[in-house]
This record gives C-alpha cells, structure tokens and sequence, in this order.
C-alpha cells in the first residue's frame, strides 16, 4: 500500500518504509526507523527535524542547530562541549522523538557572547560526531 501522508507522525505510526520526494524526485529511501533517525538529505531534515526557531526572540550570542540521530543520542554530548569548552550555553529549545528503539531529535542552542568563548565551542563542534549548522 502506497500512502502520501502530510504528517511525519502518521508515517511513523503506520509505515515500514519511506521515501522523500525533492521536487518530483526521490532523493532518500529506506526502512522508516533508518531514515527518521539520521537523515541525509536536506529535504528530510526539514521534514523530519523541523526548523523550530518560532517564538524564540531571545537576543543573544550566535545560535547552533544541533541534530541527534540514532548512534548519537544516548550520549552525553552537551555536557561533554560545555566541560571540555568551560563555557556554558542557552538552551532554547529541544525536543527528541522515539521511534522503535531509536531516539532522535534536535536542540537549538545560544553561544557565548565572548566571540573565543563561541569560537571554542564551533571549532569542539568540528571535532565532534553531531550535525550541527549555524542558524541566522
């Protein structure tokens, strides 16, 4: 059965397996479990992990999108940054998601003001197994 649901929790529910179309083309396939927790396309992140910057006005120092996937998850990556950079960041916002066994999300966080401070953190990021990306 082929369905083409809208909401990325109906294909979670009642799926086996995904594909992502791009502009009429199938830019990602695979088991659902696979890719909802590490999404390779950029259309799949949008889908999947949605930009969740609404109602976040906060001023502040340069915000960071980090992605969780599967083999990522359970481990204590912020907390390991923050220790390793002795800089502390703003949580803004944060949401995981599991589906079978594997949990995934995201969380949008606010660097220090101090530009080496920033700059400590981007360069712990680099050298780290998270997706990150910066957000305007």
């Amino acid at each position: 059965i082929v369905t083409i649901p809208h909401e990325m929790k109906v294909i979670d529910r009642i799926c086996d397996r995904v594909a992502v179309l791009d502009q009429s083309r199938v830019v990602e396939e695979g088991a659902v479990s696979e890719v909802f927790t590490n999404p390779r396309s950029t259309i799949a992140k949008e889908l999947i992990l949605p930009d969740s910057r609404v109602g976040i006005s906060a001023p502040g120092g340069r915000r960071i999108r980090l992605t969780f996937h599967a083999g990522i998850s359970q481990e204590p990556l912020l907390s390991r940054m923050i220790l390793e950079c002795q800089c502390p960041v703003n949580i803004l916002f944060a949401e995981t998601k599991q589906l079978d066994t594997r949990t995934y999300g995201q969380m949008l966080i606010e660097l220090p003001t101090e530009p080496r401070d920033a700059e400590r953190i981007i360069a712990w990021l680099k050298n780290s197994p998270l997706d990150w990306q910066e957000e305007e």
